[in-house]
């Protein structure tokens, strides 16, 4: 992220496009948390599903649903833009697969009630706890294995 910000005030100087919308400097903390807890939560899921394959080949079949989250969460931010207030948008910003990309383009655009955020932050903080224990225990279940791949049911049902 910080190169990227980099880059993008290295480019606004040289081009004299240096003006930032104004608030824009109060967005960026919160946008900071919301990428680390999204963050927080991808890499639980791909660590999980990275830990239940035996070869390295099987790896994209297992994070697949993973990664179609991710980009779908990033899709649906461009359709988001359009219609912030829509009720499909504002039911996806709170899910919290979808929240840590969703929910920082709302309230940038200043189209959120305070509690959408606080029930966001909630229901993202308990998948990032949740998926540490699902993880903990498929990482367990799965690493220690040399057999073919390991499915999920297996996974969590299987004792550490």
């Amino acid at each position: 992220m910080a190169a990227i910000v980099t880059a993008a005030m290295v480019a606004s100087a040289a081009t004299g496009t240096a003006h930032l919308p104004p608030g824009i400097l109060a967005l960026l903390p919160g946008a900071l948390l919301w990428f680390l807890c999204g963050y927080a939560l991808y890499t639980l899921a791909f660590a999980a599903a990275g830990a239940l394959v035996a070869r390295q080949e099987e790896i994209g079949a297992v994070i697949a649903p993973f990664s179609m989250l991710l980009v779908g969460g990033c899709l649906f931010t461009f359709a988001a833009v359009g219609p912030p207030d829509a009720l499909w948008v504002r039911v996806l910003s709170l899910l919290p697969p979808f929240a840590p990309i969703l929910m920082p383009v709302r309230i940038a655009l200043g189209h959120r009630a305070v509690w959408e955020t606080s029930v966001a932050v909630v229901l993202l903080i308990l998948a990032v706890l949740v998926m540490v224990r699902l993880g903990a225990r498929v990482y367990a279940a799965g690493v220690m294995r040399s057999a073919p791949r390991i499915g999920w049911r297996a996974a969590l049902r299987a004792r550490p």
